[in-house]
């Protein structure tokens, strides 16, 4: 398959998608983030939004960007390993 595009590997560009998020009155217009998260994130992003405790062993690899959104400093999550054919990247 050389040559073809594939979003199967470390360097793939959907591990590097930009997440673009609107809360009008909550997120200014126009900011950014250097903040690296995941998607498995969003499960404790979503629970913090709804003031919700996640079950034990739930989300342990989850942290919570909704500081991050909202401009307020964030502690950064601890570096992502992504994996795919024996080949891995390391993302902070």
């Amino acid at each position: 398959m050389a040559g073809t595009a594939r979003k199967d590997g470390s360097r793939s560009v959907g591990h590097r998608v930009p997440f673009v998020a609107r809360w009008p009155g909550k997120i200014a217009p126009n900011t950014t983030s250097e903040y690296a998260f995941y998607f498995t994130d969003l499960l404790a992003t979503f629970a913090d939004l709804l003031g919700a405790d996640l079950p034990e062993g739930y989300g342990e690899n989850s942290f919570t960007l909704l500081p991050a959104l909202l401009g307020q400093p964030i502690d950064h999550r601890p570096k992502i390993i992504h994996h795919s054919n024996s080949t891995y990247a390391l993302r902070s």
